[in-house]
This record gives structure tokens, sequence and C-alpha cells, in this order.
């Protein structure tokens, strides 16, 4: 009997070890896709750092004379104002003078990546890339026009 209550404390204390187990640190409970996927999808549509609608004073008048097929050239302005809106002036260089100048104003649009800007259909959708004092024009695919006649194809800005 002696025997048995010097190792009743002893047993006791063994089992009582083996129960304490610590328990790891628990991982993050996988989420369902829609929740994970919701985040993402708005972080994808603003654009990380600097682009031209946030880092650039791209607000001005912006003016160049453009390549004509029938003309001397296509004499253009386009003031673009902070509130999205804009006034295109084309005037047809070489023609009679009551068809020679069009102006018209309306909205634009910003791409999301905030570097392209889109008029609206007033202006046949006309898309520019903005750049630092300049916009390229762009083709119908939204890319910069390429070859001899690229640097025809851009607006400076003049204040």
């Amino acid at each position: 009997m002696k025997i048995s209550a010097r190792f009743l404390p002893v047993v006791l204390l063994t089992l009582g070890a083996c129960a304490q187990q610590t328990q790891a640190p628990k991982s993050p409970e996988p989420q369902p896709e829609a929740a994970m996927s919701q985040p993402a999808a708005s972080v994808s549509a603003m654009p990380l750092g600097d682009t031209s609608r946030n880092a650039l004073d791209w607000p001005g008048l912006y003016v160049g004379t453009l390549p004509c097929a029938d003309c001397q050239g296509i004499a253009m302005s386009l003031q673009l104002n902070g509130d999205n809106s804009y006034r295109l002036t084309q005037e047809y260089l070489g023609k009679p003078s009551q068809a020679a100048k069009v102006t018209l104003n309306g909205q634009f649009s910003w791409n999301e990546m905030g570097s392209k800007i889109t008029l609206d259909t007033k202006a046949r959708s006309m898309k520019l890339q903005v750049g630092e004092n300049i916009l390229f024009m762009l083709d119908d695919k939204g890319e910069r026009i390429k070859g001899a006649l690229a640097q025809q194809y851009q607006l400076v800005k003049t204040n």
C-alpha cells in the first residue's frame, strides 16, 4: 500500500502533463472563392501608383496639325477640363471657310488604368493617350499610331 501511495502523485502528475497539449496556432480558415475574389476585383480596377490622371497636370489646351488626305492639314485644338468636359475645334486648312471649321463640346472618360481618355460620340469616340504636356492620338484599337507620320498625330499642351 505504501508503494501505491507513493506512485499515485507521480502517476497523476504524469497524466496531467500528458493531457496538457499546447495547441498550435490555427491557420486561417479558407474563405469561399466569392469572398476572396471580391476584394481582388476592386483592387485590380484601381491602378497602383501614379497614373496620368492623378500625377500629371493634364487639364489645359492642346494643339497640333494633323495630316489630311484632301486638304493642307487639320488644325486641331482640344481643351480638356478638370470636370472631364472638352471643347474640340478642327479647322480643315485649304477648304472653303463655311465648311472648314468644326467645334464640338462634350464629355470624356478615362480608362481603368488612368492613362487614356475617350471623347464621347460627338467626337466619334476619339481616343488619346495622356502624357506629360502631350496627347498621343490612338487608332481604333486604342494603340499609338506608328510609322513615318506618327509624330504628326500628337497634340502639344500650350498652357
